[in-house]
């Protein structure tokens, strides 16, 4: 509940909301579904004034009027205490929400609350505003109730009391919240144990060799020879990682902020000693002086690390765009990282997104996507047109794709990084050789290639909807090398033969939006520089181009 007066609290004539009003509102409703208890800041000092009707006996005349009607008198409920004698207005208003509601304060009143110590302690001293209300039937499923010493962390004290419940059976209850659940794991390549990576490895080449060294005839052949040759590596090769597995949560995606704080020098923990001090000697006796003393070391200290947060935070700005203009690969990292970790939470379930991408991925028609397309070229794919791009692999294709490799990537499944074949390229790039011809002249695809771990990442508007999120998918990094072959053989091959015109710049290497805006522009220039010259443009935004696209009809 707001302070009065404070800046978190409106009192505008235009304003027609009433807080305690809308709280009693809240307390009818809910009522009617179980018991109520309200708890925390109401910011209200009722002093040791009465929460019930006083004199609400029933005169002896209207006893007989009233014969047969069964009524209550608030006369019988005990007095409260209260360390804190004053009141303040959202104090009067509170006791006429317990007199109409029936609601009654607990503070004050409970067996290890005798006193109604205070809650809260500030610059003015101290009071108690912190209040757990319910009726006074549920008193008896209260026990120890009690107000908390003061921390650092609050200038409330937390108010401990536990609730007795009766417990219900859940043996027939099963936890399904992980069935069905792939496990999240992270793999990070240590490169102080490469030299073992490879020696684990050169001791198994044997069978490495005879994981590969199989014929293929079906789908399934080919899943399990590129299983067991994965199975293998990972055998010599993870032992030598930092491997970490996680089952899925959303709530595991919102990390907690470090606690550490930079700018936290030797003096402010000196200056944070003293406050602590101050804090527990306030707390064993709250007598004035201590308050006093508690106060001026808590204020010494408060500004104090402002002022050291203040200059950190201008060395920081500072650093950042020195960073900015002179290695923007170091600031964008650092950004990144602090972006991440200040994301709202999202209360999407992991059901809504496997809904929401399945859908998205059923939206796409093949068979109306085909029309058009000239007869019997669909059925003609396999046929062999252009012998470069039908040659076996080699070495030196999969040694420059290596090359192009990037480090600290996520992996799929299989836990095969990139580092693998950088670190262990003259090792292992006559197996992954054999391995990718095998793929490439059977035509057979892995399927666990083909599979990959979406990760949603948030691009704008509400969190709580799926359509703001764009898909990333994680896949097997051994699969994305084969893959990068061939498309290293196509833009080859485009090159050489024209095949993408300039008017299709998007699809071409080196080409961006900023080549599309400068074109834009000289035509712009050229058109509006003539007399009378006019130039009609049509802007296309396309909703989730990505994920609409069909894929198979990029072969005609």
């Amino acid at each position: 509940m707001p302070q009065v007066n404070s800046v978190f609290y409106r009192n505008d004539v235009d304003d027609d909301v009433d807080l305690f009003y809308e709280l009693e509102q809240t307390i009818i409703k809910y009522q009617n579904m179980g018991k109520v208890f309200i708890v925390g800041d109401l910011n209200s000092r009722t002093g040791e004034r009465p929460d019930y009707i006083t004199n609400d006996s029933l005169d002896s005349n209207l006893t007989d009027l009233l014969r047969g009607i069964d009524y209550v008198s608030d006369d019988h409920y005990t007095q409260r205490n209260n360390m804190d004698k004053g009141i303040n207005t959202f104090g009067h208003r509170l006791l006429s929400l317990c007199k109409s509601s029936g609601l009654r304060i607990v503070n004050g009143r409970h067996l290890n609350d005798q006193n109604g110590n205070f809650t809260f302690c500030g610059t003015n001293g101290l009071s108690l505003i912190d209040y757990l209300v319910t009726k006074s039937e549920k008193f008896t499923d209260i026990y120890d109730f009690c107000s908390g010493n003061f921390t650092e962390f609050s200038d409330h004290s937390p108010l401990h009391f536990s609730l007795k419940f009766r417990c219900i059976d859940s043996s027939s209850s099963i936890d399904t919240g992980n069935i069905g659940r792939k496990k999240s794991i992270s793999v990070v390549w240590n490169t102080e144990n490469t030299r073992t990576a490879v020696n684990n490895l050169e001791m198994n080449v044997d069978r490495l060799l005879e994981s590969i060294n199989v014929t293929i005839l079906k789908q399934s052949d080919m899943n399990d020879c590129v299983k067991n040759f994965c199975n293998i590596i990972n055998e010599c090769v993870l032992p030598c990682c930092d491997v970490k597995t996680a089952v899925s949560n959303r709530s595991n995606l919102h990390k907690k902020e470090s606690a550490s704080k930079p700018w936290f020098n030797d003096q402010c923990k000196k200056k944070f000693k003293e406050y602590k001090e101050a804090l527990q000697n306030f707390n064993r006796c709250k007598s004035r002086e201590n308050h006093g003393i508690l106060i001026e070391k808590k204020s010494k200290y408060k500004k104090f690390e402002f002022r050291m947060k203040r200059q950190y935070k201008r060395y920081e700005g500072n650093m950042m765009s020195y960073l900015k203009r002179h290695n923007p690969k170091e600031f964008y990292k650092i950004f990144s990282k602090r972006n991440s970790s200040s994301k709202a939470h999202t209360d999407i379930s992991m059901d809504q997104f496997v809904e929401h991408f399945r859908n998205l991925s059923n939206i796409i028609n093949m068979q109306d996507d085909l029309e058009g397309v000239e007869p019997g070229f669909a059925n003609n794919v396999d046929t062999c047109i252009f012998d470069e791009l039908d040659s076996v692999i080699t070495k030196d294709e999969i040694c420059k794709a290596i090359g192009n490799l990037k480090r600290n990537k996520s992996c799929n499944e299989d836990c095969i990084v990139n580092e693998l074949f950088i670190e262990c390229k003259h090792f292992i790039v006559p197996f992954i050789e054999k391995l990718f011809n095998m793929v490439f002249n059977t035509g057979i695809f892995p399927e666990s290639w083909a599979e990959g771990c979406i990760v949603p990442l948030h691009k704008k508007g509400d969190v709580n909807d799926t359509n703001n999120y764009r898909e990333i998918t994680l896949v097997s990094c051994m699969g994305k090398l084969f893959t990068s072959v061939l498309n290293s053989r196509l833009l080859t091959w485009d090159k050489e033969n024209n095949v993408i015109t300039d008017a299709q710049f998007g699809f071409k290497q080196n080409h961006s939006t900023v080549d599309a805006i400068f074109i834009l522009q000289s035509l712009i220039n050229k058109s509006l520089n003539k007399r009378g010259g006019r130039l009609y443009c049509c802007f296309v935004d396309y909703k989730k181009a990505f994920d609409l696209i069909d894929r198979s009809k990029l072969w005609f």
